[in-house]
């Protein structure tokens, strides 16, 4: 199962990573810095993320804080890439970098 989780949160994550700043530019008709800026928030909420997932495992354990972060984030996926607006995807991606990077360390602690 555990295999599973992290499939499922590699591929959210290689998918952003790659394809951000193409969505960022095509879709949402911005310019390349503009995707890398995104794409950088990305990581800055994630290092964020990661942290707290670290404080979210002592307070509700490693088997609640995945399945928090992995039940919230398809709806935020597809909100993300339904939107046009520039401005709800920059406020959408500050929760989703946050909820993919939360379970990181409780993966690394159940494998």
């Amino acid at each position: 199962m555990l295999a599973c989780v992290l499939f499922g949160r590699s591929i959210i994550f290689y998918g952003l990573n790659t394809f951000l700043v193409l969505y960022w530019m095509h879709i949402l008709k911005q310019s390349n810095t503009s995707g890398s800026l995104a794409l950088s928030v990305l990581f800055i909420v994630g290092a964020t993320g990661t942290i707290i997932g670290g404080h979210l495992v002592d307070h509700i354990g490693a088997v609640k804080t995945i399945r928090f972060a992995f039940t919230i984030m398809p709806f935020l996926l597809l909100a993300f890439s339904l939107t046009k607006s520039v401005i709800v995807a920059s406020a959408l991606l500050l929760p989703i970098g946050m909820l993919i990077f939360i379970p990181y360390s409780e993966i690394v602690l159940l494998g």
